[in-house]
C-alpha cells in the first residue's frame, strides 16, 4: 500500500504498520497468522506477575481522571471517574440530584470496561472488570429510585448491546461465539432472539432511535462478515434482512431514526424507510444507498 503524507504543520510522523490497513496483502495475512499462533501457546492470563504490576500502577497514577467522556440521555448527565479506591459512575438528574448507580455493586480493584446509557436515562448498561480479568459481567443500573441493579451473567465480555423499547438487547456467550439476548427492564425473564445465520457466530450490534438494530454477523472459526438490520421494538420476532455491501469493509456507522450512515471506501447512507417484508427475499442492494450526498449536503 503506498504511502500517504500524514504532514501536519511542519511535522510528519511516521506511520510504519501503514501497511497493516491493507487486509488482503499477503504480507498482513502472514502478520495476522503469526499473532494468532503466538495467542494460542501463550494465552492471556490474569494472574501473570507482569499484567498486576501495569495494572497497579495504571490505578495508582490514574486517580480523579475522567476514563471516558460524560454522556447524557434524557436530561440526565453520566460521568465515569477513577479515584483511590477505583472507578465509578455518576448521574446528576436535571433537578440537580446526584446519585452514584455502581454504589453497592462496584468494588475495590473493578473496574469499568463500558457504558451505555439508555436513551431516557433511566437505566445505564455497565461492564465491568475484575481483578485484571473479564468476569465482572453486564449490569442493567437503574439511575433513580425505586428500581434495584440487575447482574446479566449470561452477558459475553465486551458485550455488544443496545436499549429498544422497554428493553436491553445485548451479545450473550463466550469472547468469540455469541447470542442475541432480549431482557425487559422489569423482572420477566431473558429472552432469546432468532438471528439470520445458524451455527456458532460472533456478533456485533448496533442500536439507534426507533427500534433500529444493525447487525454484523462472522460464523466461527472463520466465514464471510455479513450485515443485516431490522427495526424491532420487542414485540415481534426479529425481521432481520441482509445489507449487499459488495464485500465493503465498514469503518464506522451511525444510526438515526431514517438513515443508516456507513463509512467504508466511501460515504453510504440506507433509507431506514424503505423498511418492508418484501424487502427480505432480496436484501438491500447498494443501488438503494442513494441518500449520501443529500443527506451530507444538505
Amino acid at each position: 500500500m503506498a504511502d500517504l503524507d500524514h504532514r501536519v504543520a511542519h511535522l510528519a510522523p511516521a506511520d510504519p504498520y501503514r501497511w497493516l490497513e491493507d487486509a488482503d496483502a499477503p504480507r498482513t495475512r502472514a502478520w495476522l497468522a503469526e499473532q494468532r499462533r503466538r495467542l494460542s501457546v501463550r494465552p492471556q492470563r490474569s494472574d501473570e506477575p507482569a499484567w498486576a504490576a501495569l495494572l497497579d500502577r495504571v490505578e495508582r497514577e490514574a486517580p480523579d481522571r475522567t476514563p471516558t467522556p460524560p454522556a447524557e440521555a434524557g436530561g440526565v448527565l453520566f460521568r465515569h471517574e477513577r479515584g483511590p479506591d477505583g472507578d465509578l459512575l455518576t448521574v446528576r438528574h436535571p433537578d440537580g440530584t446526584r446519585r452514584t448507580p455502581t454504589e453497592g455493586v462496584i468494588g475495590r480493584g473493578d473496574r469499568i470496561a463500558g457504558w451505555q446509557p439508555e436513551p431516557r436515562g433511566r437505566f445505564v448498561a455497565v461492564q465491568l472488570h475484575r481483578d485484571g480479568a473479564e468476569n465482572g459481567g453486564l449490569h442493567l443500573l437503574p439511575t433513580g429510585p425505586g428500581e434495584r441493579p440487575r447482574h446479566l451473567p449470561d452477558a459475553a465480555p465486551y458485550a455488544t448491546l443496545a436499549f429498544t423499547g422497554e428493553a436491553l438487547v445485548y451479545t450473550a456467550g463466550t469472547r468469540t461465539e455469541h447470542t442475541l439476548v432480549a431482557r425487559h427492564f422489569g423482572d420477566g425473564p431473558a429472552r432469546r432472539l432468532a438471528l439470520p445465520v445458524s451455527g456458532p457466530v460472533r456478533l456485533t450490534l448496533h442500536g439507534g432511535p426507533g427500534g433500529n438494530l444493525l447487525l454484523r454477523t462472522r460464523p466461527q472459526p472463520s466465514g464471510p462478515v455479513r450485515w443485516w438490520v431490522t427495526r424491532w421494538t420487542g414485540r415481534t420476532v426479529p425481521d432481520w434482512q441482509p445489507l449487499d455491501l459488495d464485500g465493503r469493509r465498514v469503518t464506522a456507522l451511525d444510526l438515526n431514526e431514517t438513515v443508516c450512515f456507513l463509512a467504508s471506501d466511501e460515504l453510504l447512507a440506507l433509507d431506514l424507510d424503505e423498511l418492508s417484508p418484501s424487502a427480505c427475499s432480496c436484501g438491500y442492494d447498494i443501488g438503494m444507498l442513494i441518500r449520501a450526498a443529500g443527506a451530507i449536503s444538505r
